[in-house]
């Protein structure tokens, strides 16, 4: 016999029900989300106040969990190949690393 989701059993039972519904609940609003978007979902997010969107942010970014080691080397190689374009592209931009150390130690005192 089926219960109605009205009908609520006793005791510990009722824990189990609750649950139960909780649960499905959830997954309702994964199923939801699960329908939507990228685009659909950023729509929405930027709907959010400024507190919220940065509130999600966080936690969105945390979510992805510390770059491993080799994330970390493929940007740092990125990293080298821009600034070598960036060279190559304008030369006159190098200085001289005598320069450079002097106008950080005058910058710095």
């Amino acid at each position: 016999m089926s219960r109605s989701v009205r009908s609520r059993p006793a005791g510990a039972a009722s824990r189990s029900w609750e649950r139960d519904l909780y649960s499905a609940a959830r997954r309702g609003r994964r199923d939801r989300i699960a329908a939507m978007t990228r685009e659909e979902i950023e729509a929405r997010a930027l709907l959010l106040d400024p507190t919220a969107r940065a509130q999600l942010a966080e936690r969105l970014l945390a979510s992805l969990g510390p770059p491993t080691s080799e994330e970390i080397a493929a940007l740092w190689d990125e990293e080298a190949l821009r600034r070598d374009g960036a060279v190559d592209a304008d030369p006159s931009r190098l200085r001289a690393a005598e320069e450079v150390i002097r106008d950080a130690r005058t910058k710095h005192r």
